[in-house]
């Protein structure tokens, strides 16, 4: 999988958009192998597809590269609409529907509770995982879930490993 940058407008000037990291594949400007597409079995039509294709990716093996170079002007910023607690209640359900199991979905949720400095954010985030894990229905598969948890797993441990290694 493969990705530019996005950049938004702010004032008279575009700047990068930093809702996540420079090296993630930002799902607007996505490109995809064709073997890469099909072994993720496409797209999941869902909150949180386009992480969830980047995580299925990582576990089939595939390498996710993304370019410095090449800018994209985003006209329509990331999260602009969703500043209502329904969206933090649909995006907690996507953390089950999508295969997280309680300790990624409660570390993704203290992560954007400290970012937006709401703890109803955090309680409606978690009042939709528990809904959706009540309702016990999920957009992969046990073998995807249980990929996806290893991705994210993986990925926390380096960045933990780096934050140690800054003191």
């Amino acid at each position: 999988m493969f990705s530019g940058h996005l950049y938004i407008k702010q004032q008279d000037r575009w700047v990068y958009e930093t809702v996540a990291d420079k090296n993630h594949i930002r799902g607007p400007i996505k490109l995809y192998r064709k073997e890469c597409f099909k072994a993720i079995d496409g797209l999941i039509p869902a909150l949180g597809w386009d992480s969830i294709d980047t995580l299925l990716a990582e576990a089939n093996g595939f390498e996710l590269q993304t370019d410095a170079d090449l800018n994209v002007k985003h006209l329509r910023p990331t999260n602009k609409d969703y500043t209502n607690l329904d969206y933090f209640k649909r995006r907690g359900a996507s953390y089950h529907l999508l295969g997280y199991d309680l300790t990624i979905s409660l570390l993704s949720a203290l992560k954007l509770t400290f970012k937006k400095k709401s703890l109803s954010i955090f309680i409606a985030l978690l009042q939709g995982y528990f809904k959706s894990r009540d309702n016990d229905q999920r957009l992969v598969s046990d073998t995807n879930a249980k990929a996806i948890c290893m991705v994210r797993y993986r990925k926390m441990a380096r960045k933990l490993n780096l934050l140690a290694g800054l003191r």
